[in-house]
């Protein structure tokens, strides 16, 4: 659990929320104009990855949904 929570921390959805804040304390009206999309991009593969949640580790191992 230790391996996905504390990457989570680092890379995870909270981690584009924290950006945010940082560099838009007052507000803003677009979130592109405080992170521009590419940012978001970057957090969500690091924490896929972080988590095993990649294409091909997804797609290579067996299905947790027994076949009817």
């Amino acid at each position: 659990m230790n391996e996905i929570t504390l990457p989570n921390r680092q890379f995870g959805p909270k981690a584009a929320l924290q950006l945010a804040e940082e560099r838009a304390p007052a507000g803003f009206d677009r979130i592109d104009d405080v992170i521009p999309h590419t940012e978001p991009e970057a957090i969500t593969a690091s924490f896929a990855a972080a988590a095993g949640l990649g294409v091909e580790a997804v797609n290579g191992r067996p299905s947790f949904v027994s076949p009817i």
